[in-house]
């Protein structure tokens, strides 16, 4: 594993009226989506992405934005920390990635500060070893049949959307009932629980992270009307989604 070197981090407000077309990098781009809203566009794939989200571009892989509202995002390029086998695409960022991006942030606001680029090294690197950690471990994703890394990619790329899984198994060419069974094998949880668990989460990283309304949140995450909402977050983490935030805010 090579030494990590941070090559950029900046901090960009986006607007609506000025989408970010085709565009790439010589190094691994991360993007971190602190407000606002849209699309990204690579590999003709269009991925929605809001606050909360992380992102991933490879090097010299042509990729666009589309915003669909203003926004505030962090863009830090790296290179080395294997940062370079990361999987492309979108994820839900957990409560250690948003830590890792705010200190490079605060980094970022203080360029001639003492060790500036050494810290924004360690930083890079740290955070590139998060994502590998959240996007599955590339070094044992292949090791999965290959009907159930595409529904996880799935699941893990567009839990926000509406998915039915009978239809998935469909376009997978496999029944459901074998559906659930070699996802279950190969992940120890069924695809429905799976898929509410990433949707769980993205909405607990929202609860602590920003400042949306309950139903906001619930939408999303994918998880539908919020007293659906509610009743399945308290069922997983015994408080409602308001006593979640209020006790995260508290412990923070």
């Amino acid at each position: 594993m090579t030494t990590p070197r941070c090559i950029f981090a900046v901090e960009i407000h986006t607007d609506p009226k000025r989408p970010c077309g085709m565009h790439s990098h010589a190094c691994t781009e991360i993007v971190y989506y602190m407000e606002g809203s849209g699309y990204l566009l690579q590999n003709e794939r269009k991925m929605h992405y809001q606050p909360g989200f992380v992102s991933i571009y490879q090097p010299d892989i042509k990729h666009a934005d589309e915003p669909e509202t203003s926004g505030r995002q962090i863009c830090i390029g790296i290179n080395g920390c294997n940062s370079e086998k990361l999987p492309p695409g979108i994820y839900c960022a957990d409560e250690s990635i948003i830590h890792c991006v705010e200190q490079i942030l605060k980094e970022v606001k203080n360029p001639f500060k003492h060790d500036n680029q050494e810290r924004l090294d360690v930083l890079a690197g740290w955070l590139a070893l998060e994502l590998r950690r959240i996007s599955g471990n590339i070094f044992r994703k292949d090791k999965l049949p290959v009907s159930v890394r595409a529904a996880k990619e799935i699941f893990d790329s567009r839990f926000d959307e509406a998915i039915d899984l009978q239809e998935l198994a469909g376009s997978l060419y496999i029944s459901p009932d074998y559906f659930r069974h070699i996802f279950k094998k190969s992940l120890g949880e069924s695809p429905l629980n799976y898929l509410i668990r990433r949707r769980l989460e993205c909405a607990s990283e929202l609860l602590k992270s920003t400042d949306l309304p309950i139903g906001e949140i619930a939408r999303h995450a994918g998880l539908g009307n919020v007293y659906y909402f509610s009743r399945i977050f308290r069922k997983r983490h015994g408080v409602t989604p308001s006593v979640y935030r209020r006790h995260s805010r508290q412990k923070g």
